[in-house]
């Protein structure tokens, strides 16, 4: 690809490679098609872990997948406390900020929307500088604190909302990961700028893994058992009480809850007694396949009153390792819309009744699960793997890199 002054690009996240985390990861293996389509890119990211059970320090510098990543100073606290998030973030913005400035004159700046103000900071230093970014949103900050009761009306809320409107109206593009979203957006953002373009799933890093997953299955003793797994942040927009109690009442069915999050102590609280619920920590990297192999249902949550606000990255997760999808929630959003149409699982509110009726159909359609599975990793290929979400990416990032 020829170089030019517009060629180099910067991504800013919080959170960056070797984190597991959706953002993190999804930003680098957006980063890295992009390096590899010959820009030059480089990652600002904090020094801190976004998974709590490790702690290992990460290297101020480095270079992965051709992508050269600056970790920042700041505070390190983790997610384990309120306090300790606020203090990663402030110190964060404060870095990300003072590099900005001080950045080369050329390229374009790319961030998320999380932390909360990460892109009012973007926005303030592409002002100061001239410069163009473009905003990846992947939930709407306050608006989602504000629906799910994390934040209450008042001073801050309307601080926050000023500062997403100056963002939004600053970015050269705003990038919505589904429709209900960029309709949000739209109402924000006139005049264009915002574009859909869906998150995705790496179907050759993730797919089917029959062989793999009857191992997971034998070594976990759970041969015999029909498994409905939950694999990913258990955080403050997904509903996990009602899922447990379906579990209440299907005690034949195994509920396998993995990964960790603001939730966690309260479905353990809410499953205790319950031997057919069992947690577990978040696996590695390679062990993810054949934990999404083990399954014969990957669940997929999202609160009601976060609907429009943000998507369940988990989703194509669960298309890319071709197993059906169990979805409760508000059945309004493009998730729920695309399940319904492609025939690739179920959308039930979040009732422990529905769930539990849903499983045990689930149970009793083995063949047709399969079938299901099917036309889920066929979905993924023909609409949301990652060298389809990269080119429109590439397409993207080169309109806004050329001249106005």
């Amino acid at each position: 690809m020829p170089s030019s002054d517009r060629s180099r690009l910067t991504f800013v996240s919080l959170y960056y490679w070797p984190d597991e985390g959706a953002v993190p990861r999804l930003l680098t293996e957006l980063a890295e098609d992009c390096a590899a389509a010959g820009h030059t890119v480089t990652a600002l990211a904090s020094r801190g872990r976004y998974l709590r059970f490790d702690r290992r320090p990460l290297p101020p510098r480095e270079v992965h997948g051709a992508v050269a990543i600056d970790r920042l100073p700041g505070t390190t606290f983790g997610r384990g406390s309120r306090l300790g998030r606020v203090s990663d973030y402030a110190t964060f913005l404060a870095s990300v900020v003072a590099r900005l400035l001080l950045s080369p004159p050329d390229g374009v700046w790319l961030c998320v929307s999380s932390p909360p103000m990460l892109a009012a900071a973007v926005a303030a230093a592409a002002r100061i500088r001239r410069r163009r970014f473009v905003y990846k949103v992947e939930d709407l900050f306050p608006d989602l604190a504000l629906a799910l009761g994390a934040i209450r009306p008042g001073p801050v809320a309307r601080l926050a909302a000023r500062a997403s409107a100056f963002s939004l109206r600053r970015a050269s593009a705003v990038v919505a990961i589904d429709e209900s979203m960029a309709e949000r957006l739209r109402r924000a953002a006139p005049g264009g700028r915002v574009s859909v373009i869906e998150n995705w799933a790496d179907g050759a890093a993730l797919a089917p893994a029959p062989a793999e997953g009857a191992r997971f299955r034998s070594e976990s003793a759970w041969d015999g058992r029909f498994v409905a797994l939950y694999s990913g942040n258990l955080g403050l927009s997904h509903r996990f009480t009602e899922v447990v109690e379906a579990a209440r009442l299907l005690p034949d069915i195994l509920l396998v809850m993995c990964g960790e999050g603001p939730r966690l102590e309260e479905t353990r609280r809410a499953a205790e007694g319950l031997p057919n619920v069992v947690f577990r920590p978040p696996v590695a990297p390679p062990e993810v396949a054949a934990l999404h192999a083990a399954a014969d249902v990957l669940l997929v949550t999202l609160d009601p009153r976060a609907e429009g606000l943000v998507v369940p990255s988990k989703f194509y997760s669960a298309l890319a390792a071709g197993k059906p999808v169990l979805y409760v929630g508000g059945g309004r959003d493009g998730i729920a819309k695309v399940i319904r149409e492609a025939d690739i699982g179920w959308v039930v509110p979040p009732d422990p009744r529905a769930i539990a009726d849903s499983l045990s159909r689930a149970r009793s359609e083995p063949e047709e699960n399969r079938r299901r599975g099917e036309r889920a990793r066929r979905l993924l290929e023909e609409r949301f793997d990652r060298r389809r979400a990269s080119g429109r990416w590439l397409e993207l990032l080169r309109r806004v890199a050329e001249p106005a």
